[in-house]
């Protein structure tokens, strides 16, 4: 005896061959015709039970008898909203009612947050994807054919523009333009497609209320809170009202140009680097500079970020990262070096650009970064005005009252440690207090990648200079540091300790 939702089903299949061809049949024929879900696959199908994956959902099993499809839909509970167990039993009656075996599973996002220390939405994301992986692996203990497994995705339009804006506002490069790809090969190289990605979310929704489907309703997307929803909410409306009613349009077009153009500029660099790069051990890459160095600038680029990439894991490289490694490239010391995020680091070593794998605690991980040029002053010295003129430019030198130095540390010329971040440490501040440095970290905004990478120069817990890096948002402290105030020098200062960079980057 057919169901309410199989004679959804049925009923659909009727009006779209009487001809109704902007509801059901125009939309799976699209889904159908897209090449994304091939005949006699195996699809894994990401339900949340909202809209989109609900309607994809429903195309599918449109598509279950003509193309031979074998549909194993996975929910995801997230556990965060009040209503996430009642979304659960929701997804699995529809997935019974429709006669498929739904596989729940069940994370803790918030302890996965707190673990890996980054958002609840960054630890939802990164589950969901493993979670998929693992259904597949079961699958192919099962007997699937692996290129017969597809991990659909319910992505729409306008996720696609709403991700597209995201970037733009934060800043990318062609690789970002390029926006969500309608299919892409995961670590494990299962394939991963969106069928519904060029379909704006009104005709899903449109589609969902035709077929009475009955989906999910995720309050979180009503609050600004999140930036995502302020682009869909606030932004896009007013782009559409002020300067162009078909902005979406664009930025779904401007994805298509760039993702093919992204391709093959990735394609030249993997060829590029192949000619470059040398037999190594598994912890360390090195590239012949001066072929480097004699490729387009944009080929130089990403040849410099799939090794970051490769190295670090992280797929989402701030611009300042590769720039860091390209100064490097540029710069005129033969041992210059950087640090990468991951536990990487990249260096000179004359004619070789080498990338390689170290520890943070590593006494050794610093050298070949600067030297360090330690004096200590008397006010009526011939060297005094230097000291004073350097001050004033934005050089990379600090300037410290040695007597007030020496009040708390007897000789601190000879206790001077220049390291990374520890717990406890701590910077002079106006008035005569401390911030410890991670509260410096944040309010200055620098990105997470950078702070355990930060050099500076230390006593003990006490950090006397945080040295230049161009991944503190801060013009002047990219150029020269932030020095502590507790020490700094006044008109009644009779000595100095004068400490100066001499190749930094």
């Amino acid at each position: 005896m057919p169901t309410a939702a199989d004679s959804s089903i049925s009923q659909g299949t009727r009006k779209s061959n009487e001809g109704d061809e902007r509801t059901m049949d125009g939309l799976v024929k699209r889904v159908q015709q897209g090449g994304l879900v091939p005949k006699n696959s195996t699809v894994i199908l990401g339900l949340s039970g909202g809209p989109d994956s609900l309607t994809l959902l429903h195309i599918l099993k449109e598509l279950e008898s003509p193309e031979n499809l074998n549909i194993v839909p996975v929910h995801v509970n997230h556990q965060l909203r009040e209503n996430a167990d009642s979304e659960e039993r929701h997804a699995a009656e529809i997935c019974r009612e429709w006669n498929l075996p739904c596989r729940v599973r069940r994370i803790d996002c918030r302890s996965i947050a707190r673990a890996q220390k980054c958002s609840v939405e960054e630890a939802g994301r990164t589950a969901r994807y493993r979670i998929f992986d693992e259904v597949a692996e079961e699958l192919l203990q099962e007997g699937v054919p692996k290129e017969r497994i597809r991990i659909a995705l319910a992505h729409n339009a306008d996720d696609q523009c709403e991700t597209l804006l995201q970037r733009i506002v934060r800043g990318t490069g062609i690789r970002g333009l390029a926006g969500i790809p309608s299919t892409r090969r995961d670590e494990k190289g299962y394939a991963i497609v969106r069928p519904l990605l060029s379909t704006p979310r009104k005709e899903i929704e449109d589609y969902a209320a035709e077929h009475a489907l009955r989906p999910n309703y995720d309050e979180s997307n009503d609050s600004v809170e999140y930036t995502r929803n302020r682009i869909r909410r606030e932004l896009i409306p007013y782009l559409e009202k002020y300067f162009n009613p078909g902005v979406k349009e664009a930025l779904q077009s401007l994805a298509e140009i760039a993702g093919p153009e992204e391709n093959y500029m990735e394609e030249q660099a993997r060829t590029a680097r192949a000619a470059l790069q040398r037999e190594t051990p598994q912890d360390e890459r090195i590239l012949d500079a001066n072929g480097l160095r004699v490729l387009h600038s944009a080929i130089i680029r990403r040849v410099v970020a799939q090794v970051i990439r490769e190295c670090s894991g992280d797929e989402n490289l701030r611009y300042t990262i590769v720039e860091n490694v390209l100064n490097i490239l540029k710069s005129e010391n033969p041992s210059a070096s950087v640090n990468l995020p991951g536990g990487w680091r990249a260096e000179r070593r004359y004619e070789e650009l080498v990338f390689r794998k170290v520890a943070p605690d590593d006494e050794h991980a610093m050298e070949g970064r600067h030297h360090l040029r330690v004096q200590v002053l008397k006010k009526d010295s011939a060297a005094f005005e230097d000291v004073r003129n350097a001050q004033k430019e934005i050089v990379p030198c600090a300037v410290l009252d040695y007597d007030k130095l020496c009040r708390e540390y007897p000789e601190p010329e000879k206790k001077l440690m220049l390291r990374t971040r520890k717990a406890g440490d701590r910077i002079g501040i106006a008035g005569g207090k401390h911030k410890k440095i991670q509260d410096y970290m944040v309010d200055r905004k620098i990105p997470k990648e950078y702070r355990d990478w930060l050099e500076m120069i230390a006593i003990g817990r006490e950090i006397l200079w945080i040295l230049p890096n161009s991944g503190i948002p801060n013009e002047v402290e990219q150029k020269k540091g932030r020095i502590s105030q507790k020490y700094q020098i006044e008109e009644g200062s009779k000595a100095f300790l004068f400490l100066e960079i001499t190749d930094c980057l």
